[in-house]
């Protein structure tokens, strides 16, 4: 099978993050976290650094602040492969610890399978966990886009920048003060918009088997998970 590689060409896929920084004297807090975070991880058969690995995307992140700063992690990676045996996976996770915490976690993923059949193997999923929680706000959203075609695949400057732009869009949401609703809704607006650029670009695919919301030679796998 072959290995998925990211395309240097395209647009940038370097994963994008921020937090708030964590009161100095709150080293047990990180401690607390760290216990949280990797059992999490590790039961969605996932570890943060599996970012690093070919067609695996997994933001992680965790809140254990005690002066209900927000904490945003985020992520958008772009994969591009070739011939038959696809296999691609994306993950956010959402943790917060103590009172007031707002975590955000966003996994954006674009997924271009040239030259495959229709068996592509992509993986999706959102999960959220609380401990100690009151009035915590922990989200965490995962989109998937899988654009597959008989043919090769190839984005011209126009729409590469356009996929920029929607990306810095999706990753300044995470700051956003308002309720989680809106900021989904948001959300589900870029996607709209990342889902008819990539089908522009993509063109339809004969014998494609996308939903019938997404345009022709596109699946949109969506994930939302709040707590």
């Amino acid at each position: 099978m072959p290995t998925p590689s990211t395309s240097p060409s395209l647009v940038p896929t370097r994963p994008v993050s921020g937090a708030c920084p964590r009161p100095s004297g709150l080293r047990w807090s990180r401690r607390v976290a760290v216990v949280l975070a990797v059992p999490v991880a590790l039961a969605l058969g996932l570890t943060p650094s599996a970012t690093a690995a070919g067609g695996d995307n997994t933001v992680v992140a965790v809140n254990a602040s005690l002066s209900a700063q927000p904490v945003h992690r985020f992520s958008w990676d772009l994969e591009r492969t070739t011939g038959a045996g696809v296999a691609a996976h994306n993950a956010a996770v959402a943790v917060s610890v103590g009172r007031g915490a707002r975590t955000t976690a966003m996994a954006w993923q674009i997924v271009l399978a040239s030259r495959t059949g229709l068996d592509v193997d992509a993986e999706n999923m959102a999960r959220t966990e609380g401990s100690d929680c009151l009035s915590c706000d922990t989200t965490a959203i995962a989109y998937q886009f899988v654009v597959a075609s008989d043919a090769d695949i190839d984005f011209s400057p126009r729409t590469q920048a356009r996929l920029a732009e929607l990306r810095d869009r999706a990753a300044a949401l995470g700051w956003s003060a308002e309720p989680s609703r809106s900021v989904t809704a948001r959300a589900d607006a870029i996607a709209g918009e990342v889902r008819d650029v990539l089908a522009a670009a993509s063109g339809p695919r004969a014998g494609s088997r996308s939903a019938r919301s997404a345009p022709p030679g596109v699946v949109v796998r969506r994930m939302v998970d709040h707590h």
